[in-house]
């Protein structure tokens, strides 16, 4: 079949020419840039025309100013010394995956219109609940289920949806009822920012933020259950309606985790929605001890999300959400238009992922998963997590060596928090000094763009922030990135 848009000879050709620049300068020779280029504002403009092209460029010039002024400029999150922001993995195999999808260009949100690739997401989700040690009853044959959303952000958004349609039902109420301004919804403080904006697009009347405080008895941020529970009863007392609580499991500054299973008590209590943000930690789930000590208490949960982006090799834009009550869900979504009505639709019989999401446009996300799993192995996922928190024990041994560093909090798998306390000469700086000392202690590590480390502020503390991110990275990133450091403490 002849298609005026799609030259088949082209994109065989320069299929193969677009794999070998990425095979090359973004697999095998990434470490020849540096991790995090600081370009100066405005650049590219001057390197591109100021408007489109009117008539066809050919693919070699485009490939080539690609090569020459895309990639130098972009932060590579899979260099081995990038250590700045939590994992963004991908394996060769989900790439393939979704060239496949985007070929297939199929807007998946029924069933009749892509029934393989609905039924596959739901298989998916099931493999990974039952892999990652989830509780029974967020499998779809359980009456729970799941959607593979692009963001957590996204799926926040949603699960704070059902959560005000979950209390509106059992108070009998629409959205018209004044007690709707009674409303009141909670989260950690150590969540990532995208729970917030979740209960700011809802319009939730009031939002607390509860506080994540340094437990110094065990090294770790965590927030006060007995606090939280006297929060709500106060709330409760004066009249608002608790509906809603976003918790975190691996939090984006330090990886705290909340004590899920004494909030799933005062959630059940109260009638509120638990959604849990497992998004990193989760991953490390696959692994036994790790189930243990993050996983307690989720059989409580309404909602748990784990991101497939970034610790399990699937690529950006792939984050799974569970739900335990997959009907109340999807009937918080429910709009049936004519044009969508097919044979099966509405019959309990298949999952319209229409039901579950925003929009009526998704990317075939579940094949890269698939992918991914059939490729690695949950065996696969589990050593690359293990290895990552030895490379991390290693840097952790290295800055508690040095008496000009302490450790903010107790490390959390391969998130290690240190800040610069001391002077060259063994004098602790002043509480008021310790945030500009370490920014400036960042500033210098990064300005080559060699290495990339961020900053956190957490309980009115700044600190630096290592995570490990890539299976590229070895022993010798970590010790060239120490030197680095000490090399930079010279001069502070």
């Amino acid at each position: 079949m002849e298609d005026e848009y799609f030259n088949v000879e082209e994109f065989k050709h320069y299929g193969e020419k677009t794999l070998d620049i990425i095979a090359q300068d973004l697999i095998l020779e990434i470490e020849k840039g540096d991790a995090f280029p600081l370009p100066e504002p405005g650049f590219l403009r001057k390197l591109l025309p100021k408007d489109a092209p009117e008539n066809p460029e050919d693919l070699d010039s485009i490939l080539k100013d690609t090569r020459e002024k895309i990639l130098p400029n972009m932060t590579k999150w899979r260099h081995p010394k990038f250590y700045g922001n939590m994992p963004a993995l991908i394996t060769h195999s989900a790439i393939l995956a979704e060239m496949i999808g985007l070929a297939l260009n199929n807007p998946m949100h029924t069933w009749s219109i892509c029934p393989a690739g609905t039924e596959l997401e739901n298989i998916v989700l099931d493999w990974c609940a039952k892999a990652f040690g989830l509780d029974s009853r967020f499998l779809f044959e359980n009456g729970g289920g799941g959607c593979i959303y692009n963001t957590i952000g996204e799926g926040n958004l949603l699960m704070a949806h059902a959560a005000r349609y979950k209390k509106r039902k059992e108070l009998g109420i629409d959205t018209r009822d004044p007690k709707n301004l009674q409303f009141v919804a909670y989260y950690s403080s150590g969540c990532h920012y995208s729970t917030l904006r979740a209960l700011t697009l809802k319009d939730v009347p009031i939002i607390r933020e509860v506080p994540v405080k340094l437990n110094k008895e065990t090294g770790t941020f965590t927030l006060d259950p007995v606090e939280f529970a006297a929060q709500v009863q106060k709330d409760v007392d004066e009249g608002l309606i608790p509906f809603f609580f976003g918790a975190v499991i691996g939090g984006t500054a330090v990886g705290n985790a909340d004590p899920i299973p004494e909030l799933a008590k005062i959630c059940q209590q109260h009638k509120m929605w638990l959604n849990v943000d497992a998004a990193w930690t989760g991953a490390s789930f696959v692994c036994p001890e790790f189930l243990k000590e993050y996983g307690a208490g989720l059989e409580g949960a309404n909602s748990i999300a784990i991101n497939f982006g970034k610790w399990i090799f699937a690529g950006n834009c792939a984050a799974l959400f569970w739900v335990s009550d997959a009907n109340l869900f999807t009937e918080s979504l429910e709009i049936h238009p004519e044009y969508l009505k097919n044979r099966v639709a509405g019959a309990n019989k298949v999952v319209d992922y229409k039901d579950w999401t925003i929009s009526t446009r998704r990317r075939f996300t579940a094949l890269r998963v698939w992918y991914a799993l059939r490729t690695l192995g949950i065996a696969g996922i589990r050593k690359n997590i293990y290895r990552g928190v030895e490379l991390t024990q290693h840097l952790e041994k290295l800055v508690t060596s040095n008496p000009r560093f302490e450790l903010v909090c107790k490390r959390e798998l391969a998130i290690l928090c240190f800040r610069l306390v001391k002077d060259k000469d063994g004098k602790r700086y002043e509480d008021s000094e310790l945030t500009a000392i370490n920014k400036k202690f960042l500033q210098g590590i990064i300005k080559s763009g060699e290495f990339y480390l961020a900053g956190a502020d957490l309980d009115k503390t700044f600190f630096l922030r290592f995570i490990l991110n890539n299976p590229s990275t070895n022993e010798k990133h970590i010790d060239a990135l120490w030197a680095h450091m000490e090399k930079v403490l010279q001069d502070i």
